[in-house]
C-alpha cells in the first residue's frame, strides 16, 4: 500500500493566485498596476486546489496550507524572505510534514527561491512554483505547475532525495542557483542552463549544496519586519556611454555595503570603470556579473579580477548575485569562500 505524501503549501500571493475578474474590483492604485489585465494574488491557496483535481492521485496526499502573506512579487523585500524561510524551516521540522511547496509570484521568484537555497538545510525538498497566466485565463499554466511540485515531493520523498530548494515550472525541474525569468508573457517562464532536468530524470540529478549560508537564518528573530535587516547592494549595469559621475551616484550612500557590476558580455566593464575599480577601497565588495541573459561570468576571464579586486559570479545572474553579497555581508562571512561554489559545472 503506497504510503501518504504529507506536504504544506505555502502561499505567497503572484499571478497563480491572481484573476482578471478582480481587475475590475480594486483601487485605482491597485488597478494602475493590473493594467487591467488581471490582479495578482487575489485567491487563497484553498481556491488554488480546487483546480487540481487530486482526488485521485497514487499515491495518496495529505495537503494543508498557510499563508503568511499575499502580495505580488514585484512587492518582496528581504524582510518577506526571512519571514519565508521561518514560515518554511517550522513545517520542515514538523514529522508529519514531508516537503513544502511555495506558490510564488514569477517576477521576484529567482531571488526568493536563491535567498531559500542559501539559507535553508533540510533533506526534505522544498518546492517553489507559480504562473504566468492568471487562474482564471483560459489556459492557465498554474495548476499544471502546481501539479509538477507536487510530483517533485512525491518523487523526492520516494526515492528520498536530498533536493534542497529547487524550482518547478512548465514540465522542468531546475535548481535555485542560475535560475533566471527569461519571458515577460511566454508560459516557460524560466530557465536554468546548468541544472534542469525533466521530472523522470530527477533522481538521477546532481544539485548544487544548499544551506551554505543556513546559520545566518537562526540570527534573525522570526517576527521580525525589519526591511534593512539585509545591507544596501545596489546593481549598476553597463552601458555604452557610462561614467563615473553614474558609478559615483550608484555608490554614494552611506550604508552601502556591497556592489553589483551588469557589465558586458562576460562581465567585462569600460577601461574607466576598470580604473575606478583598481584605485578604490577594497572594504567594500564588488562582484562582475553579466548584463546577458545566458551564460557564465568565469573568475579571471576577460577581466582580470586579481588586479580589479572583484569578484565572479559564475553561474549567477545580477540578481542573484546580489543576493548572496547581501547575505554574505549581513552574515560577516567572506564572499569570496560563497561565491566560489557557483562557479559552473565542468560539464557546461
Amino acid at each position: 500500500m503506497a504510503h501518504t505524501t504529507r506536504i504544506t503549501i505555502v502561499g505567497t500571493g503572484g499571478t497563480i493566485a491572481g484573476t482578471q475578474a478582480a481587475a475590475n474590483q480594486v483601487s485605482p492604485a491597485a488597478a494602475s498596476k493590473s493594467n487591467g489585465a488581471y490582479v495578482a494574488g487575489v485567491l487563497s491557496v484553498a481556491d488554488l486546489l480546487k483546480d487540481l483535481n487530486l482526488s485521485a492521485t497514487s499515491p495518496p496526499l495529505s495537503l494543508r496550507h498557510v499563508e503568511p502573506f499575499r502580495l505580488a512579487s514585484e512587492d518582496m523585500q528581504p524582510a518577506h524572505w526571512w519571514k519565508l524561510a521561518h514560515v518554511v524551516v517550522q513545517q520542515l521540522q514538523d514529522p508529519e510534514v514531508d516537503g513544502v511547496l511555495i506558490t510564488h509570484g514569477t517576477d521576484t521568484l529567482e531571488e526568493s527561491a536563491f535567498f531559500l537555497h542559501l539559507v535553508l538545510s533540510s533533506h526534505k525538498p522544498v518546492v517553489l512554483t507559480g504562473a504566468m497566466r492568471p487562474a482564471d485565463h483560459p489556459n492557465a499554466d498554474g495548476p499544471g505547475n502546481m501539479r509538477l511540485a507536487i510530483e517533485t515531493i512525491v518523487l523526492a520523498k520516494r526515492h528520498r532525495l536530498n533536493l534542497g530548494v529547487v524550482v518547478a515550472f512548465a514540465g522542468k525541474v531546475m535548481a535555485a542557483p542560475g535560475l533566471r525569468k527569461v519571458h515577460t508573457r511566454d508560459p516557460i517562464g524560466f530557465a536554468n542552463p546548468w541544472y534542469t532536468v525533466d521530472l523522470v530524470d530527477l533522481p538521477q540529478a546532481s544539485w548544487p549544496e544548499a544551506g551554505t549560508l543556513a546559520v545566518a537564518l537562526a540570527l534573525i528573530p522570526p517576527d521580525s519586519t525589519d526591511v534593512e535587516r539585509l545591507p544596501h547592494v545596489p546593481i549598476v549595469m553597463m552601458y555604452p556611454g557610462i561614467c563615473l559621475d553614474s558609478l559615483a551616484v550608484a555608490t554614494s550612500s552611506p550604508t552601502l555595503a556591497g556592489l553589483v557590476l551588469a557589465g558586458y558580455g562576460h562581465g567585462t566593464v569600460p577601461d574607466s570603470i576598470s580604473s575606478w575599480l583598481a584605485g578604490r577601497s577594497p572594504s567594500v565588495p564588488v562582484v562582475r556579473a553579466s548584463r546577458v541573459g545566458v551564460g557564465p561570468v568565469l573568475a579571471g576571464v576577460a577581466e582580470d579580477d586579481s588586479y580589479l579586486g572583484t569578484l565572479a559570479a559564475g553561474c549567477l545572474s545580477p540578481m542573484q548575485a546580489r543576493v548572496l553579497l547581501m547575505v554574505c555581508v549581513w552574515g560577516k562571512a567572506d564572499p569570496a569562500k560563497y561565491f566560489n561554489p557557483y562557479q559552473p559545472p565542468e560539464r557546461h
